[in-house]
């Protein structure tokens, strides 16, 4: 007993150990491209689609899009649309941990990115609570070089230069209780001044065609808001859409772009990955409208009711 405890213990130290290490290693976490703002103003300044026009009385508290600097202008198209409506005081991101780089199952961190538009700050304090809440040790080391994160940083960045970010991974197999966890807590942080975004792709390794029909799949189960169905289709973040689904169920999605990149590159692939934009549209909050106080009967910091 004596003897296993001991393991127990120096096992808990060597854990602990390493989330140290791992969150000290770094003052800042780099963006994809951090040192080629060229690359990136290339695309912000080139001649795109006509902007998505969404009604006046309407704003965008969540969106799903894109991670692949190959559809870039999908991700241009995206911040467009949102920054139409609305400037967020703060960013929450949740994408795939792609490389199970993390050290459980959800990770955080609260170091800041170095873009090619300058440093994009982190809520700290939000992610400290978000942390406690959670039971999770901030996880630096689980960011690097992942693409979910790194390639729309900028791009958050360059449209809002003066929100703060709170970054999540999720990986894939992440038990039901911890999940149901960070929805109550992501549910806590929704109010006029915050978006949500669902970094994630959908089909892989598939031709062309192969991609359209699994994506109509995936098409009417975001339609339908059916987030119970999301378990069966192909995307390297079903956990996080999942989520998603339900955070946004009282909001109105609204597909915007779908495509894959063998379209995108104009060349022929039986790997290739498809992707959707979509906007989630609410009530515009009586506030902006018109000026006036929202009523006390809406409940504090919350644009719509909590889960049941």
């Amino acid at each position: 007993m004596v003897r296993r405890a001991a393991v127990a213990l120096i096992g808990l130290l060597s854990f602990l150990a390493m989330a140290e290490a791992r969150q000290g290693r770094r003052a800042y976490h780099h963006s994809s491209f951090s040192d080629q703002r060229d690359a990136y103003l290339k695309i912000l300044q080139g001649k795109h689609k006509k902007p998505v026009q969404i009604p006046t009385d309407k704003s965008v508290p969540f969106g799903i899009v894109t991670h692949h600097f190959l559809a870039s202008e999908l991700i241009v198209e995206y911040f467009e649309a949102v920054s139409s409506k609305q400037t967020p005081k703060r960013i929450v991101l949740v994408g795939p941990d792609h490389f199970r780089q993390g050290v459980q199952d959800l990770s955080l961190t609260d170091l800041p990115w170095q873009t090619p538009f300058g440093v994009l700050d982190t809520d700290k304090k939000t992610i400290g609570v978000l942390a406690g809440r959670l039971g999770l040790e901030l996880d630096p080391g689980a960011f690097s070089n992942e693409h979910s994160i790194g390639v729309l940083v900028p791009f958050i960045k360059y449209y809002f230069p003066d929100c703060k970010l709170i970054p999540v991974l999720i990986r894939k197999g992440v038990g039901k209780e911890n999940l149901e966890a960070l929805l109550r807590e992501l549910y806590k942080l929704r109010d006029e001044e915050t978006h949500f975004i669902l970094s994630t792709d959908f089909s892989h390794g598939k031709t062309s065609f192969e991609a359209d029909e699994q994506d109509e799949r995936a098409r009417n189960v975001i339609l339908r808001q059916d987030h119970d169905s999301v378990w069966d289709l192909d995307s390297d973040c079903r956990v996080g859409l999942h989520l998603f689904l339900m955070l946004a169920s009282e909001a109105t999605p609204l597909i915007v772009a779908h495509t894959n990149s063998a379209r995108i590159s104009g060349k022929g692939s039986a790997n290739c990955t498809s992707y959707f934009t979509v906007l989630y549209l609410a009530d515009e909050p009586a506030v902006r409208r018109t000026g006036r106080r929202r009523s006390s009967t809406t409940p504090s910091g919350s644009c719509f009711p909590g889960p049941v």
